[in-house]
């Protein structure tokens, strides 16, 4: 499918047009823009963003900070939120990172400029570049591994080819005929609105990782997943 067939698609769930007829320039524009729009609002949750980003991201000896995004020091989408990291030294040994986003641990570090292998790494979201500040300073060169969730991306080009994973179509064409129905003064029939709650729920079901409890015995570890119970 193409992204001219989605928004026409979507279109048409909400009786802006009707099924063989073509919407206007206009039309096509505003749904692409509402398009665009949900795929933003998407970007800020985790369940609706299907994949982590590992990046690997070349350090300095000496330097503190790095901004990340495009156009930076490491020039990459910028992460939305930073979920693990590590280095790795020129022996090919690895050592995980600490992170973390409260500027107020960071702030707690007395002497910021102490050299040595990296231990903890704070991730400053800022807009349009974050910054990664490390501690301590990397007394030689390491390669920083990171993992992290970025935007989803832009869609552009109504003959476009849409490559997407599985259900992510179907929620997307539901959910942006609810997006474009009041800049159209459209009504959402009750079949769309179920569908479009049912398969969000479906990729966000997809998305979510694998929660697990530890029993709380005295001088035992237990852990166990709380879907399967085992």
């Amino acid at each position: 499918m193409t992204i001219g067939e989605l928004l026409k698609s979507s279109l048409r769930l909400i009786g802006v047009i009707a099924s063989g007829e073509t919407p206007s320039a206009d039309e096509m524009k505003d749904a692409l823009s509402a398009l665009n729009v949900m795929l933003d609002g998407w970007s800020t949750k985790r369940l609706t963003i299907y994949a982590s980003t590992l990046d690997s991201l070349a350090l300095a000896a000496g330097t503190t900070s790095y901004t990340v995004g495009t156009g930076g020091t490491f020039n990459t989408s910028r992460p939305t939120r930073v979920l693990s990291a590590y280095t790795r030294d020129s022996n090919g040994n690895d050592c995980g990172l600490k992170v973390y986003t409260e500027r107020d641990r960071y702030s707690e570090i007395v002497d910021k400029d102490a050299s040595g292998r990296p231990e903890e790494m704070f991730y400053n979201s800022s807009y349009a570049l974050g910054i990664i500040y490390l501690y301590p300073v990397p007394d030689q060169e390491y390669t920083l591994y990171m993992e992290s969730l970025k935007p989803l991306s832009q869609l552009s080009g109504y003959t476009t080819e849409i490559s997407l994973p599985d259900g992510y179509l179907r929620a997307i064409k539901y959910n942006l005929a609810i997006e474009e129905a009041p800049e159209f003064g459209a009504s959402i029939p009750l079949e769309v609105g179920l569908i479009a709650t049912e398969s969000l729920n479906d990729i966000m079901n997809l998305n979510a990782p694998e929660v697990t409890a530890k029993l709380d015995i005295p001088g035992a570890y237990s852990p166990m997943n709380i879907y399967t119970g085992r």
